[in-house]
């Protein structure tokens, strides 16, 4: 199964997209993608959904539905522990940022390491997933064992873009998020 998800994930695309102060990041849907097993299970649960974020309002969201119902999911602001470490990734020179991912989870809160390659000559404080605030675009990221890497850029500056902030679902804070997913996975445990 391990093998298969590896397969899925080389075909899997995550796009992002920002104006302005706007952004929104999700998985490029395709149709055999949606219907495979593995690329469900490869792409994950913090792959699914659509992320959005708006710098000028301090908003960070994630839109998901997830067991049985629409969610709004608010983040807080990520803090993160900026290095002088350097790399250079494609064009680019990187520098290292790290922080770590705590996950209310069956066992309590489980912790993730998380590294993020930004860009500082890419002045764009967009990212993937949840990551915001640094000061440029990240061009690898790796949280625990997933790994997201740019493949492409491409900016357009008078292209109309239109990035919808999410308002269908029930609006919850990360932590009550952690704590619905527990108290679902309880109540199925306790029914066998």
């Amino acid at each position: 199964m391990d093998k298969n998800s590896k397969k899925a994930l080389e075909e899997i695309d995550f796009k992002l997209v920002f104006k302005e102060n706007r952004s929104s990041f999700s998985v490029v849907s395709y149709l055999e993608i949606t219907e495979s097993k593995y690329a469900k299970l490869a792409i994950g649960a913090s792959g699914r959904g659509m992320y959005y974020t708006n710098f000028r309002e301090e908003k960070c969201y994630r839109e998901v539905n997830s067991y049985g119902e629409n969610f709004i999911i608010k983040f807080p602001k990520w803090g993160w522990n900026l290095t002088n470490e350097i790399k250079t990734i494609g064009d680019y020179t990187c520098f290292k940022a790290t922080s770590v991912k705590e996950i209310l989870g069956r066992e309590g809160i489980v912790k993730k390491e998380v590294t993020a390659w930004y860009a500082p000559d890419l002045n764009f404080p967009f990212e993937p997933l949840e990551f915001n605030g640094l000061p440029g675009l990240i061009i690898e990221l790796t949280v625990g064992k997933e790994r997201y890497l740019v493949n492409k850029i491409e900016l357009y500056t008078k292209m109309n873009i239109e990035i919808l902030e999410p308002t269908k679902g029930k609006f919850v804070t990360k932590k009550e998020f952690d704590e619905i997913g527990v108290n679902m996975m309880q109540s199925f445990k306790k029914s066998f």
